[in-house]
């Protein structure tokens, strides 16, 4: 579901690469505070889309995103961390965006019979996503759990 009204950015980072950059932050004698940022900001819809895109050609579907409206009026519509001073520590995001989300995909979904189970719902381990997936026509939700 893509909630129409809703114009929030959010960044998004690959867990190799948090670790990767965390190792750093930690070795680091130059800097008190650092901040772990990819710089590239991605909208809900790009999100969602982005996710359908790569399980249709993964699954061989045709799922298609749904819009409706939603009850947030609290959104921050755009916030982005500066990351200089990791960047000059020499860190730089190894994974893309699309790139992660196809990885996520593979590792969590390609060897399980989703597409034979009516309704189900997935909750990735150590993750804020969900996801539910109907027979046809498919349907996905994604919520940010935080």
């Amino acid at each position: 579901i893509i909630f129409d009204n809703v114009q929030g950015y959010r960044e998004y980072i690959y867990i190799d690469d948090l670790m990767t950059a965390i190792d750093i932050i930690r070795d680091n004698k130059k800097y008190n505070i650092v901040n772990i940022s990819t710089g590239e900001l991605y909208s809900q819809e790009m999100v969602v889309k982005t996710i359908i895109s790569i399980w249709n050609d993964i699954f061989k579907t045709s799922i298609v995103p749904q819009y409706k409206s939603s009850t947030i009026t609290d959104e921050i519509p755009k916030q982005i961390l500066l990351f200089k001073r990791l960047k000059d520590l020499g860190w730089s995001p190894k994974v893309k965006f699309q790139d992660g989300i196809r990885l996520i995909i593979q590792k969590q979904f390609a060897n399980s019979k989703v597409m034979n189970v009516p309704v189900t719902t997935f909750i990735p381990p150590n993750s804020s996503l969900t996801v539910n997936i109907s027979t046809p026509p498919y349907t996905w939700e994604i919520r940010n759990e935080f």
